[in-house]
């Protein structure tokens, strides 16, 4: 029996470790995604200066600057 799974229309973080999805059924669900810490491949998404660096960088192309600001 093939069963049709809904698919995810919005993901949003809404905590440290927990994103909120909606899907076309109109399900909204919470996930816990602190075990992903553990998986190499994910990695780089919870460590804080991969996020600063990447901020750093969409602030200084928006304002037009040529250099990055650590912050």
């Amino acid at each position: 029996m093939n069963m049709i799974y809904p698919k995810i229309v919005r993901a949003e973080a809404i905590g440290e470790h927990i994103i909120r999805v909606e899907f076309t059924n109109q399900e909204i669900k919470d996930y816990d995604i602190s075990v992903l810490i553990e998986k190499p491949m994910f990695a780089p998404c919870f460590q804080q200066a991969y996020n600063n660096a990447d901020t750093a960088l969409y602030e200084a192309k928006q304002n037009g600057k040529n250099q990055v600001v650590s912050g």
